[in-house]
């Protein structure tokens, strides 16, 4: 149950401790100078290339994660605006809605005030 960092920690400690191995054997081992130079630079050109492949495959790791992050990030700025946006239109059908009533209401009274006083002006004559 290592996670992904784990298992990349586990595989460059194989790998320097194979070159580190390697470097001690071809040491010791009796061959003549210029063979044993032409063994050191192979294995460290080897080293060099595992190390390049290593940091290449890292660093397009780190670029996937940061890209997926931003995707992440964006959805859910998108999904929050969407929501704000939905909220704000109920807000303002609910604010015209009462609006509405409001003109409405306000309407009814004034035709039952003006009906009102127009009864009041037959009965009683017109009211100056």
């Amino acid at each position: 149950m290592y996670n992904k960092s784990s298992k990349k920690g586990l595989l460059i400690g194989f790998i320097i401790g194979g070159a580190i191995g390697g470097a001690i054997a071809l040491l010791y081992a009796p061959q003549k100078g210029k063979n044993l130079r032409h063994d050191i630079s192979k294995k460290s050109g080897e080293i060099y290339e595992s190390g390049r492949k290593i940091a290449v495959d890292s660093w397009n790791g780190v670029k996937e994660t940061a890209e997926s992050t931003l995707e992440s990030a964006n959805d859910i700025l998108n999904s929050g605006m969407d929501k704000i946006s939905r909220k704000a239109e109920n807000v303002r059908d609910a604010f015209r809605a009462g609006m509405e009533t409001y003109t409405e209401e306000t309407r009814a009274d004034n035709r039952k005030d003006h009906a009102h006083t127009t009864s009041n002006e037959d009965t009683f004559g017109k009211i100056t």
